[in-house]
């Protein structure tokens, strides 16, 4: 089915970036929260790094450096806030997390990947390169954040599982989004 509305298909593609930052600042709102009422400082360090990656990603989601500085404090953020998941072995987070920094260097170099792959004729390579901000915001949803959904959801630990379920709209919104 076709997107319907011409004018929120340009919106999403020139600003799919920014709304996806705002998912992903509501997201860690919830996050520093639950960091406050568990008094977890790695929480609330992570939700501090969470917290700069889509303020990047949301002020200047339309230049490259804002989207490789969002990237990076995302990549240590997430870290952060799957440490736990992370020492004990849980295969869903630590496939999780491998993936997250493969959609990260996605959207880091989505411009080079857009003008490289964008007019290419291997249908595969244009899909899935040409346009990285939708294969990295869809494969965050699915490769990422809801496997660990699941594993925060089988253990226990449920405000983390509600934390990355905000940050999965943030993942869909940018796949909205084209690399200029």
């Amino acid at each position: 089915m076709a997107f319907r509305f011409p004018f929120a298909r340009a919106f999403m593609a020139r600003y799919g970036v920014n709304v996806a930052g705002f998912f992903w600042n509501a997201g860690t709102v919830l996050q520093f929260v639950f960091g406050l009422i568990a008094s977890s400082p790695r929480e609330i360090i992570s939700a501090v790094f969470n917290v700069a990656s889509p303020t990047s990603y949301m002020l200047f989601g339309q230049r490259q450096w804002g989207v490789a500085l969002g990237g990076i404090c995302g990549i240590i953020g997430t870290f952060l806030a799957v440490y736990p998941g992370l020492m004990n072995a849980e295969i869903g987070t630590i496939f999780g997390f491998a993936f997250f920094n493969v959609c990260v260097a996605c959207n880091v170099f989505a411009v080079q990947l857009t003008r490289r792959f964008g007019e290419s004729k291997n249908k595969f390579a244009r899909a899935l390169l040409g346009h990285p901000r939708r294969s990295s915001g869809l494969g965050a949803f699915t490769l990422t954040r809801l496997p660990i959904i699941y594993e925060n959801a089988v253990h226990g630990r449920w405000p983390m599982a509600l934390v990355f379920a905000v940050w999965a709209l943030g993942d869909i919104a940018l796949s909205f989004s084209k690399a200029e």
